[in-house]
């Protein structure tokens, strides 16, 4: 039978961490390891004369949290064998406790406006392994137009008070929006904002550089949000 192509598949679904569990086991019975499962990061499967699973595993050996790779294939009497099982990264860490992040990053490939969910694991001594980084928004956007300097910076003051409370809730920062100093408009499809924007640090009043995207439906998501610009 021809292979069909690769589809993702649950990870938190009791059959996939059953196959990555079996993975790691059968890798330590063959290699003679003592790696300990601690989740399933990424999984794709491929409808053969039965199901290949390419799955993505993070184990610790000893003083290392590593990240693997594991294909599996299942067949029809649902008899499983573990076809390769390598590393792809490894990271000492003095703690395997620490904190699990999950971040949702905006970021232009090409001609593509694109949203992606970074998982990072960050140990108590502060080391950090990215476990997964994976597109979750694309979106086709025109050859991006020249940017054209707004004439009534109040008219996008709404903008900058946007860009201010997100740089806020995202950074836990308590800057107080004074106004809007200049902006720009570049046309996509839907409208890049970048603005100059003055706002209160304290007693401090610095000048900051947001840059925020929206849509055709009105919706706004901030880009990026640098300080102090003069």
């Amino acid at each position: 039978m021809k292979a069909g192509g690769w589809v993702p598949i649950d990870v938190h679904s009791p059959h996939s961490i059953e196959l990555a569990r079996f993975a790691v086991n059968e890798h330590n019975k063959e290699a003679h390891t003592h790696l300990k499962f601690e989740r399933l990061v990424k999984g794709e499967s491929q409808i053969v004369d039965g199901v290949n699973y390419r799955l993505t595993i993070s184990a610790t050996n000893g003083g290392l949290i590593q990240t693997y790779e594991a294909l599996v294939y299942e067949g029809l009497d649902h008899k499983k064998v573990l076809k390769s099982f390598k590393v792809i990264l490894a990271v000492k860490a003095k703690s395997f406790f620490g904190v699990n992040y999950k971040l949702i990053i905006n970021a232009i490939n090409r001609e593509l406006i694109q949203t992606y969910e970074a998982r990072v694991f960050e140990a108590l001594d502060g080391e950090r392994v990215l476990n997964s980084f994976t597109v979750v928004i694309t979106s086709d956007i025109p050859q991006p137009g020249g940017w054209q300097p707004v004439e009534d910076v109040k008219e996008v003051e709404g903008i900058g008070r946007f860009a201010v409370a997100e740089h806020n809730k995202e950074a836990h920062t308590h800057l107080k929006f004074e106004g809007v100093l200049k902006g720009e408009t570049q046309i996509v499809e839907g409208i890049n904002y970048r603005l100059t924007i003055r706002a209160i640090n304290g007693e401090l009043i610095h000048n900051y550089e947001a840059l925020v995207f929206k849509d055709l439906k009105g919706h706004k998501n901030l880009v990026s949000f640098l300080g102090t610009v003069a």
